[in-house]
């Protein structure tokens, strides 16, 4: 059985927090994945997944695609933002990356001490 859902149909189900099936929804949807809604909603669905890399690329494609999209282009924008936020929490665990400088060790550990017992 083939299913057709709208934009809008994701958007509740997003908002449903129903992200797998959200996923699925577009996923079937017989639209083209060059739609720029189709790729702000793919890029929805990977951020609430924590797929960050993902999220950042399909969210610059719908603002590549809609560049007089404000909604886009802020939703690049904080997808940017939480990758760039998961990257420096999770730089402690890699000390040679943390510490190859400084102010990265303070800025990404809070202290060249932290930085090197890891």
């Amino acid at each position: 059985m083939e299913y057709e859902y709208s934009f809008e149909d994701v958007q509740m189900t997003i908002d449903e927090g129903k992200i797998g099936d959200a996923e699925n929804m577009l996923i079937s949807l017989q639209t083209h994945p060059d739609q720029a809604r189709w790729n702000y909603l793919m890029s929805v669905v990977y951020l609430k997944k924590g797929w960050l890399e993902y999220s950042t690329e399909y969210a610059k494609k719908a603002a590549e695609l809609e560049p007089d999209n404000q909604e886009y282009k802020a939703h690049y924008d904080n997808a940017l933002q939480a990758r760039k936020s998961k990257d420096k929490k999770e730089a402690p665990r890699n000390a040679i990356r943390c510490c190859a400088d400084l102010a990265d060790c303070c800025e990404c550990c809070g202290s060249l001490s932290e930085c090197l017992s890891k």
